[in-house]
């Protein structure tokens, strides 16, 4: 997971070059399996990034559609060799298939909509905010003393997932645009109180202002005086995704569950239009901050 931005950036250059030089040579995606003796479902996951490419498939690839000079050839293989870095096979034990799932098109995402009702949302987070809501829902200081370095070893490797999820919203080339909408109270929730660390709300408010200073990244409040809306069914993220990827994806999580699909638009449509209400009722950061009291950034 170290480079998974670049990487997922990476992939989708890839299946821009290979969908272009297949055009190029003038063979279709039928004629493509014909040829390697694969199933047409293999040429077109591979085109659609959803697998990653081995050596020696791209190399067969290349060969086909008359790719001979060396140059070309290394530049092709070395894309391939990052774009396969993105990986999350290592994270199946520390979370669901849904969100891996999710994980995987967040990087390939060209706009990002995020309403959140409980907490910051996972790439806005600081280390600190981060570890320590993931301490409170795991409820660590109640485990018995034996259980405790298990429980924070697993807590320090999802930091370093948001951590990296971050990372995505700050890369200088292909950025994603990501738009956020936070309830007032998870603003006013005094994260750190209860650990004796006040200031630990007051740097990652610091935080959340410095983001939404990046030119891609949209940071947006729907105050409690907006009264009752359609969110308060809890947070959801839509990515919607470039071609050839299609189909924008629905991701959700409650006490229920986790729920992450591309193949329900009429689910993911609606989830489009309850975040087209609430921007429509939600105000700028900068505009919410003279309200937050002492915990502002100045």
């Amino acid at each position: 997971m170290t480079d998974r931005p670049r990487s997922a950036a990476e992939r989708r250059r890839l299946t821009r070059r290979l969908r272009h030089l297949r055009a190029e040579s003038g063979l279709t995606q039928t004629d493509v399996a014909n040829r390697l003796d694969w199933s047409q479902s293999k040429v077109n996951r591979i085109e659609l990034g959803e697998v990653a490419i081995t050596r020696t498939d791209l190399s067969a690839l290349l060969e086909i559609y008359g790719v001979a000079e060396p140059e070309t050839i290394a530049e092709l293989l070395a894309i391939a060799k990052t774009a396969r870095q993105q990986n999350f096979t290592q994270h199946r034990d520390i979370f669901a298939k849904e969100f891996l799932h999710f994980l995987e098109f967040e990087g390939l995402a060209n706009h990002i909509k995020h309403y959140e009702s409980n907490v910051v949302p996972g790439p806005l987070q600081t280390e600190e905010y981060a570890r320590a809501t993931l301490r409170a829902v795991r409820m660590v200081d109640y485990l018995p003393a034996r259980d405790r370095p298990e429980v924070d070893d697993l807590i320090e490797r999802k930091i370093r997932v948001r951590m990296e999820r971050k990372r995505l919203l700050l890369q200088e080339s292909d950025a994603v645009k990501a738009e956020f909408i936070l309830n007032e109270g998870i603003l006013r929730l005094a994260v750190g109180a209860e650990s004796g660390q006040p200031e630990l709300m007051t740097r990652q408010l610091q935080h959340l202002a410095e983001l939404a200073e990046v030119p891609n990244v949209d940071v947006r409040v729907l105050p409690s005086s907006a009264g009752a809306h359609p969110g308060l069914q809890g947070g959801f993220v839509v990515l919607e995704l470039p071609e050839p990827y299609g189909d924008s994806l629905l991701y959700m999580e409650n006490s229920a569950g986790e729920l992450s699909t591309r193949d329900q638009p009429d689910k993911v449509d609606l989830f489009v239009k309850v975040f087209d209400q609430l921007r429509a009722r939600a105000v700028a950061l900068a505009d919410l901050e003279p309200q937050l009291g002492n915990r502002t950034v100045d």
